[in-house]
């Protein structure tokens, strides 16, 4: 409700599936057991099943898709891993429309995330965007991410590729993102 009483809104996105594997190697680094490693770590005493890359993505699918229409009745133990899997659902649920499906009415600007210093610099001169600040969390220094969770497009069969089409089909129909040439 903070968010409604500014006048307009900006926001940013960036392709679907970098968004989409992002979210499940974050959920994965917070919740090993969530998102499924091929390894057994000795430094946490964790055992983890083995399966193949396509198919932790594929698995990945099914929880998002069941999060985001409330389908599975998550239990207080399991209640975290349900609301971490925002983090791979398509963007314009988040973006463009409210729980009601309701597009924001103070939504002005929507642009891509590599583009977030120049446009707020276009929008709103004087604000004075540091783009020298280093980030706050770069998945890319992670070790646990890069490691365990790559964000890998090219390892995924194409069949893994047109579920996640399927998935995000609102985002690359609402954003200037090209899909992969499986779903083409």
């Amino acid at each position: 409700e903070a968010l409604s009483s500014f006048e307009h809104w900006i926001s940013v996105v960036r392709d679907p599936m970098e968004h989409f594997l992002s979210g499940w190697a974050e959920c994965g680094a917070r919740f090993p057991t969530l998102a499924r490693r091929t390894f057994h770590d000795r430094n946490n005493g964790v055992r983890y099943n083995t399966t193949t890359y396509d198919q932790r993505i594929r698995d990945w699918i099914v929880l998002t898709k069941e999060t985001i229409f409330f389908t599975q009745k998550c239990s207080d133990k399991e209640r975290m891993y349900c609301w971490c899997a925002v983090h791979s659902q398509p963007q314009a649920n988040a973006v463009v429309m409210d729980n009601n499906g309701t597009v924001y009415p103070q939504l002005k600007v929507i642009g891509h995330l590599k583009e977030l210093s120049e446009l707020v610099q276009t929008i709103v001169p004087d604000f004075g965007f540091n783009t020298s600040v280093p980030k706050g969390r770069d998945s890319e220094q992670n070790k646990i991410k890069q490691e365990h969770f790559p964000t890998r497009v090219d390892c995924l069969s194409n069949e893994t590729l047109i579920l996640l089409c399927d998935l995000l089909a609102l985002d690359y129909f609402l954003f200037d993102f090209e899909k992969p040439k499986a779903c083409q």
